[in-house]
């Protein structure tokens, strides 16, 4: 992600070593120079629609596209997808939501994304813990805290490491039963690298040297529900997100979405979707065309269990002066 993880000490790279890390630079260090969100994509779900997700917020991808979204989830979720990004780059992604109350959520999410190989190893992780609470109905509130990791090895030879801390912080309000606008401040408050609080995330290298690899980011997303299987949705980022989603039945999902960069003239990433779901379990895929690169095949499988359903059946209840309350199953 920077010259202190590049040096190679003269080791010979080849051809798809020099283009694999070039795709890491892109998405790793190019927002500490312009500003610009280069992330890597995760949530089979939410590419599908176009990575317009801040005002829905409804699954497991809560966790790290806005922390708000999952306090009022009602359910148990672990998702888990993977992907070959671009052809080259291997990622992998689990994400845990665990209501604890009727208001209150926890969740964790980790990604990898990396190049391994005979001589090249590189990856980076990061780790993030969620917390996401509802003080009134129409409000939810959330917090990330995230722990990035960076490593490259040539030839089982360390050439380079680096960790960073931050923080997300996001907003969800339902306006009514067809609204909901989300807001989410991304990388707001980076700590713990060896230059104290700052804004956006710095990371510390093995070398003592710390930079900045992304600056804060102001997401702005709203979701509108015309119909019970009907969702459409718009992420105001340094991007423009459209997408929308349509359940021909409770079963079947399908999704369509793009994103156009604000700042170039370049052609918008288009991307498809849908999903099978069979009682607690939801099969997604989802197909992503950027205009330059080749595209990248994403495919994610989810289970999702009701933490308020009851394990007995009660089917009424009688008084007995003699026993007191019974209960027939």
């Amino acid at each position: 992600t920077s010259h202190a993880l590049l040096t190679t000490h003269h080791s010979p790279l080849t051809t798809h070593h020099l283009f694999c890390l070039s795709i890491l630079l892109v998405l790793s260090a190019s927002a500490a120079i312009s500003a610009v969100e280069e992330r890597v994509s995760t949530g089979v779900r939410p590419i599908g629609m176009g990575e317009a997700f801040i005002g829905v917020v409804d699954d497991e991808n809560s966790v790290r596209r806005n922390p708000a979204g999952f306090a009022r989830l009602g359910r148990y979720v672990v998702g888990f997808e993977q992907a070959q990004l671009f052809g080259e780059l291997k990622t992998s992604d689990l994400n845990v939501a665990l209501p604890t109350s009727e208001k209150l959520a926890i969740g964790l999410d980790w990604v990898q994304v990396g190049i391994d190989d005979e001589e090249l190893n590189s990856k980076r992780h990061s780790f993030n813990f969620a917390y996401s609470y509802s003080p009134v109905p129409p409000l939810s509130l959330g917090v990330n805290l995230k722990y990035l990791t960076w490593g490259i090895t040539l030839d089982a030879q360390s050439k380079g490491a680096a960790i960073g801390w931050g923080t997300d912080i996001g907003a969800l309000i339902q306006l009514n039963r067809h609204w909901t606008v989300g807001f989410v401040a991304q990388d707001f408050i980076g700590f713990a690298s060896g230059a104290g609080l700052s804004r956006g995330i710095r990371i510390r290298h093995d070398t003592g040297v710390s930079e900045k690899v992304f600056p804060t980011a102001y997401k702005l997303g709203i979701a509108y529900r015309p119909a019970s299987n009907w969702l459409i949705a718009a992420d105001v980022t340094d991007r423009l997100h459209l997408g929308a989603e349509f359940l021909p039945n409770p079963t079947f999902a399908i999704r369509a979405g793009l994103q156009k960069d604000w700042h170039t003239s370049e052609s918008p990433t288009y991307s498809l979707g849908g999903s099978v779901k069979y009682k607690w379990l939801d099969f997604n895929v989802a197909y992503l065309i950027p205009p330059t690169l080749p595209p990248t095949a994403y495919v994610g499988l989810s289970l999702n269990f009701d933490f308020r359903k009851l394990p007995v059946l009660i089917e009424s209840l009688t008084t007995s002066r003699k026993r007191g309350l019974v209960c027939h199953r």
